[in-house]
């Protein structure tokens, strides 16, 4: 079964339990408003030279992390 894409994430950082925090853009799936912060649950891998992280939940496109 494939997990469901919850859009972009922009302005993103790691934190330390294992989590991505960050705005959230595009999501088809209409959970959160344009832009809103979120905090994804645990991550199961993740690619920044493909821009594509997968999380224990749902897959994401990741925008410009957070300098």
């Amino acid at each position: 079964m494939s997990k469901p894409y919850g859009g972009i994430i922009e302005g993103w950082h790691i934190n330390t339990l294992g989590s991505i925090s960050g705005r959230l853009y595009n999501d088809p799936m209409q959970r959160w408003d344009e832009g809103e912060s979120i905090t994804t649950s645990y991550i199961v891998k993740i690619d920044e030279k493909l821009n594509h992280l997968e999380t224990r939940n749902t897959v994401y496109d990741l925008g410009e992390r957070r300098i």
